[in-house]
């Protein structure tokens, strides 16, 4: 299901097809409603701290499991150690990655707003954790939150970005442009209509586009904007961190920085552009891990292990 709404789930939505995945909280395999008597009934251990967890493409809440057994025999997962060891609430949220990125941000910022308003017990602390798409989504939603006067936002203290393409994913942009130069020949163009039709979520990874204004085709900030990331200012009061991770044991192995983690390149993860721009995260925000490949940043006990050091301080 998931896969299938990376590829389709904009068509989906349309359509409002029953296979189009609607944004929920997630708990015990069910949607959770932002209710209190729901909230109360699926979170009955709930503290005043909230981890939200944000999957990546053609991922569910499920993906943070990866691997959970052959850490722990209880099933080890970044929720899990997070609770035991901070206290904190996790909470697992599932979305339709193959809708507009700037859209699941403002579909994530009102469910955001009705889970801290309705939470058990008064929440003072949020934290966001977000996978690779997970990542953009979580961004999208504090710029929209902002805009809208939002009042969860200001309870947000750090923002884990895992694998996060930033200023792009190398696959997308490798596909579009593909795409463009099949479409200038005559016999090459069905195929060119076909590899066109996937969906807005994975376009908009071309260049980790946030906005409408960057997709919506009457905005005069799209033209011409396709190829460059979006210039959305980080949540300032909150402490923001990358992780990135590269196949090979070095980052700046040549072919380390080519492949990246096979899905995103570690200067995209690290917001680092070449002209010096990009996403100004503190270099002791920063973290990388080499041997390791994109779906291993979902649960892996060195990437916890940085996370644990960025909390404990």
């Amino acid at each position: 299901l998931a896969v299938l709404n990376s590829a389709r789930g904009d068509s989906l939505a349309r359509q409002s097809h029953p296979l189009a995945i609607t944004m929920a909280v997630r708990s015990d395999r069910a949607d959770v409603a932002p209710h209190r008597e729901a909230l109360e009934s699926a979170f009955p251990q709930a503290t005043a701290k909230l981890a939200i967890f944000l999957h990546g493409l053609a991922e569910t809440e499920e993906s943070w499991r990866i691997h959970a057994d052959r850490q722990d025999p209880s099933g080890s997962t970044y929720g899990s150690r997070l609770a035991g060891d901070f206290g904190y609430t996790p909470v697992y949220v599932r979305y339709n990655s193959g809708l507009h990125i700037s859209e699941n941000g403002r579909l994530l910022s009102p469910l955001l707003e009705q889970v801290v308003a309705n939470w058990p017990v008064p929440a003072d602390d949020l934290i966001l954790v977000g996978h690779s798409m997970g990542g953009l989504v979580a961004r999208s939603a504090c710029h929209y939150a902002r805009q809208d006067g939002d009042s969860w936002p200001t309870k947000v203290r750090h923002v884990f970005y895992l694998g996060t393409p930033h200023l792009g994913a190398g696959l997308e942009q490798g596909v579009s442009r593909l795409t463009g130069a099949l479409g200038k020949i005559d016999e090459a163009r069905p195929l060119a209509r076909f590899l066109d039709r996937r969906s807005a979520g994975i376009k908009d990874l071309r260049a980790g586009h946030l906005l409408d204004d960057h997709w919506q085709p009457d905005s005069a900030s799209a033209s011409g904007s396709r190829d460059r990331p979006s210039e959305v200012p980080l949540l300032a009061s909150a402490a923001h961190y990358a992780v990135s991770a590269t196949v090979t044991t070095h980052r700046r192995n040549p072919i380390g920085r080519l492949l990246g983690d096979l899905l995103v390149q570690p200067a995209s993860a690290r917001g680092k552009a070449r002209d010096g721009g990009g996403v100004p995260f503190p270099i002791e925000n920063k973290r990388h891990f080499g041997g390791l490949h994109h779906f291993n940043l979902l649960n892996h006990p060195l990437v916890y292990g940085a996370l644990h050091d960025w909390l404990d301080v």
